[in-house]
């Protein structure tokens, strides 16, 4: 299982000396990895050569984010329950 950690998981997007593409299967045991270029040519490549390219900054993230600081924004205080224990 070592080993499998250490491969990408399809359809992550890496970056070889031919250029850049996705990872279409891993061969665990030599630790090879055959990706799909951009030009749909397939390649296999040692797990040294590739370099991981991260995924973009999601904002779906960002969005969800602010969403809940509105929420908080929006909820009661608590100076409502102040003002009723004042009232008593």
């Amino acid at each position: 299982t070592e080993l499998k950690k250490a491969l990408p998981k399809k359809n992550t997007k890496v970056k070889t000396t031919f250029g850049e593409g996705k990872v279409a299967d891993v061969q665990i045991l030599t630790q090879l990895v055959m990706v799909e270029l951009e030009d749909a040519r397939r390649i296999t490549v040692p797990l040294e050569e590739l370099e991981i390219i991260p995924p973009p900054a999601t904002t779906k993230k960002e969005e969800n984010d602010t969403s809940e600081g509105k929420e908080q924004a929006d909820e009661p205080t608590n100076n409502a329950e102040d003002k009723n224990n004042n009232t008593v």
